[in-house]
C-alpha cells in the first residue's frame, strides 16, 4: 500500500527528534528550503526528504555531522535534489485550489454573517447578496489569495539561507509589506465593487451555517484523503 505523504511528514517529524542540535538545524533548513518549493510533487517531496533523514541519522550513529556528509554548501545541494523531483500534477493543482476556495468561501460566509448580525443589533440591516457581483468578487480574492500564498513561499526558500541580520530584516519588512499590500487591495475591492446583477436575501444565521458546513466539510475531507 502506496504511504500518504501526511504519513510520511509524521514519520519524519517522529524521527527528526533524534537528530543532534547541529544537524537538526542543518536539516530543518534543508526541509524548509525543499518544501517551499510548490511546483514539485508534494509527496515525491516527502519521500526525498525522509530518505535524506534516514541517511543522516545513519551517519549521525558513526560520529558524522550533516555538513560532513551532504557538503558545506546546503542550498547547492537542495538545488540539486529539487532537480531531480517530479513537477506536481495538474490533478493536484486542481485539488489544491478547490480546497483554498472552498475554505475561503467558508471564511467569508462565516465573517460576513457575524458582521451582518453585529451590525443589526443596532440598525436595520439588508441581508441582500448580489449574486454575479459577489462571485467576481470571490474569484478576484481566490486569484490574489493564491498570489500572495505563492510569493510568500517564495520569500520564505529564499529566506532560509540567508546570511546577516541585515538581509533577515529586509525579508521581513518586505514580507509584511507585500501580505499588508495585497490584504488591504481585497478588502478594498471588496467593499467598493458596485452592486450589479440579479439578488437572493441570505439572512446572517443562514450565511453563518453555509460557511462553517463548508469549513467543516474541507477539514473533513483533508483527513479524509490525506490518508489515502
Amino acid at each position: 500500500m502506496m504511504v500518504s505523504a501526511k504519513t510520511l511528514i509524521e514519520i519524519n517529524n517522529r524521527k527528526r527528534k533524534l537528530l543532534t542540535e547541529e544537524n537538526e538545524k542543518y536539516y530543518s533548513d534543508l526541509l524548509i528550503y525543499i518544501r517551499s518549493n510548490m511546483s514539485v510533487s508534494e509527496r515525491a517531496t516527502e519521500e526525498i526528504l525522509l530518505e535524506i533523514l534516514e541517511h543522516l541519522l545513519e551517519g549521525q550513529r558513526e560520529g558524522k555531522t550533516a555538513e560532513e556528509i551532504f557538503g558545506k554548501n546546503p542550498k547547492e545541494y537542495a538545488d540539486e535534489i529539487l532537480g531531480l523531483l517530479p513537477k506536481e500534477k495538474l490533478t493536484g493543482w486542481l485539488s489544491f485550489i478547490a480546497v483554498v476556495a472552498a475554505d475561503l468561501l467558508g471564511i467569508v460566509l462565516m465573517i460576513s454573517g457575524l458582521i451582518l448580525f453585529i451590525v443589526s443589533q443596532f440598525r436595520e440591516v439588508d441581508p441582500e447578496i448580489f449574486l454575479i457581483k459577489e462571485l467576481v468578487v470571490f474569484l478576484v480574492n481566490l486569484s490574489m489569495s493564491l498570489a500572495l500564498a505563492a510569493v510568500v513561499f517564495r520569500f520564505i526558500k529564499k529566506s532560509v539561507y540567508l546570511q546577516n541580520a541585515k538581509a533577515e530584516k529586509k525579508f521581513s519588512l518586505e514580507i509584511f509589506f507585500i501580505v499588508g499590500t495585497g490584504g488591504a487591495l481585497m478588502i478594498a475591492f471588496t467593499a467598493f465593487f458596485p452592486d450589479f446583477g440579479p439578488s437572493v436575501t441570505v439572512s446572517w444565521p443562514v450565511q453563518i451555517l453555509a460557511g462553517f458546513v463548508i469549513w467543516a466539510s474541507v477539514r473533513v475531507a483533508k483527513k479524509i484523503f490525506a490518508n489515502k
